[in-house]
């Protein structure tokens, strides 16, 4: 995906220091950012148009996961339902059934 609101201009202009890429990968691995220190604040060989193309890719895939996990979410319920109503089905059809005749 191309950042569209990331021009030439703005990636000759801006960048984004090595901190900065620290914490976004330690956001995505669970793990916690370590103290800044000084290196951190020396430039990320990564441009603002790399960073907008992986943010954009990750937005992607969260809003995938996310209609995935809503789908998964109604398929479960429906299959409560489906369950509670052959439960009570069955409760009644075997309530109603002819006791057999007592010898």
């Amino acid at each position: 995906m191309t950042p569209v609101y990331v021009t030439q201009a703005d990636v000759a202009n801006f960048g984004v220091n090595v901190g900065f890429v620290r914490h976004y990968n330690a956001a995505f691995s669970g793990e916690s950012a370590r103290p800044a220190a000084e290196p951190d604040r020396e430039p990320a060989r990564i441009s603002l148009a790399e960073i907008a193309a992986i943010n954009a890719f990750n937005a992607s895939a969260c809003l995938q996961w996310r209609e995935q996990a809503l789908g998964l979410k109604t398929f479960y319920k429906q299959l409560q339902q489906t369950q509670q109503f052959t439960t009570i089905e069955d409760r009644r059809s075997t309530s109603e059934r002819p006791y057999p005749a007592s010898k």
